[in-house]
């Protein structure tokens, strides 16, 4: 009968999430860094496309039909 090995750590190595790969500690710690970099580019990325929307947004004409909601909504408070 075989005799069973204690695990033996690596020392200084990560296993890649599912990729089955060890990777050195520094490896592992610059492709966290470079993740985060490039989510903090996409998050920058996508807050500038909300302002340009939000302020294109806010530039246009309010449509009639809202105007008249609008008018009537003052109509009431007024004979309050």
């Amino acid at each position: 009968m075989a005799q069973k090995m204690p695990p033996i750590e690596n020392v200084g190595m990560n296993r890649s999430k599912g990729s089955g790969v060890d990777l050195p500690d520094s490896d592992v710690a610059r492709a966290s860094e470079e993740g985060a970099a490039r989510t903090a580019r996409h998050e920058e990325a996508l807050a500038e496309r909300l302002r340009t929307y939000y302020s294109e947004l806010v530039a246009e004409p309010l449509p009639d039909q809202f105007l008249a909601l609008l008018a009537q909504l003052e109509a009431m408070e007024i004979e309050k």
